[in-house]
């Protein structure tokens, strides 16, 4: 659970970031502390000198020094970057410190946290990490990314409120967008656990799943499902649905093998009577999606998709 966040002045803080106009990643960085101290009280200064000496400076100062907890990224010699070349600003180099702690306090399974820390950096971190080192390009500068988002919270110049009041406005609403996303990859990354399991214990093309998750990418671009057509599960409606699985999610809704045309747009007794299974229920006009009301029969449906 994220903790409040305090405005409070620089002999009591915990946590020291620039002053004036703030961006996407000292604000998310403040939240990202929200987890990781039992109190943030933060000072925006414009320079750093006499600090607390446990205090955590971030996005000031000219130090990367993560034993002294120094989180600057702007001096020349700074040379941190990711595989694929964009620098890591404040909030990259935050997460990259405290992530797995993050992950680990929040309950995920330690075998997990590897997965989630990745989804996490991939989903939030390291877009405001290149829009705040001039990595992002867009056609359009007005465009609504997170970082420009919580830039709107600076006050405007007839606006009647400080800087330091659309920080912590910012702040507040940069824990919540952090919150939504750290619940997301641990939610997908237990999910993840759940399909590769059924991979694992896959048979004739056909993947159970105990509990609907998403796998459709999961289940396209792991090297040991290349062979598996479809996929059983409970269904959110009742009973159980069969499922194709597309070549490439991120690129169409071609399957590797669709079911049976002579089930197209069938349901209820004309289903059960083409497919020759009693409690068939339904399937899709699109040939993606049947269903059945016992594992047993969308099973069976499954064998003879299969077979065809």
């Amino acid at each position: 659970m994220a903790t409040n966040i305090i405005m409070t002045k620089i002999i009591s803080s915990n946590a020291v970031t620039h002053a004036g106009i703030f961006h996407g990643d000292d604000v998310l960085a403040t939240a990202l502390l929200s987890y990781v101290l039992p109190e943030v009280r933060v000072s925006r200064v414009f320079r750093v000198e006499k600090v607390n000496p446990d205090a955590i400076v971030f996005d000031i100062g000219m130090v990367y020094d993560p034993e002294s907890k120094r989180f600057d990224h702007h001096m020349r010699s700074f040379k941190e970057h990711y595989d694929d070349g964009i620098k890591l600003s404040s909030l990259g180099l935050l997460w990259r410190e405290y992530g797995d702690m993050i992950l680990k306090d929040l309950g995920l399974e330690e075998n997990l946290v590897p997965s989630a820390w990745g989804m996490v950096l991939n989903d939030l971190i390291k877009g405001i990490d290149a829009q705040d080192n001039g990595q992002l390009s867009s056609s359009n500068p007005r465009t609504m990314t997170i970082s420009n988002v919580i830039s709107q919270f600076n006050p405007n110049w007839d606006d009647d409120f400080s800087s330091d009041e659309g920080f912590l406005k910012a702040v507040h609403f940069a824990q919540t967008v952090l919150e939504n996303t750290l619940r997301s990859a641990i939610s997908r990354a237990r999910g993840r656990a759940t399909v590769e399991e059924a991979i694992d214990n896959a048979r004739n093309g056909i993947i159970v799943l105990p509990k609907f998750v998403p796998w459709q990418g999961i289940v396209a671009h792991t090297p040991q499902a290349q062979d598996a057509l479809f996929v059983v599960f409970p269904s959110t409606r009742g009973g159980y649905s069969i499922q194709g699985i597309k070549i490439d999610p991120r690129t169409g809704n071609d399957l590797r093998k669709p079911l049976p045309e002579s089930w197209a747009g069938l349901q209820d007794k004309a289903m059960a009577n083409a497919s020759g299974v009693e409690d068939a229920t339904f399937c899709h006009i699109a040939r993606f999606i049947a269903s059945a009301k016992t594992l047993e029969s969308a099973m069976r449906l499954a064998e003879l998709a299969v077979a065809e």
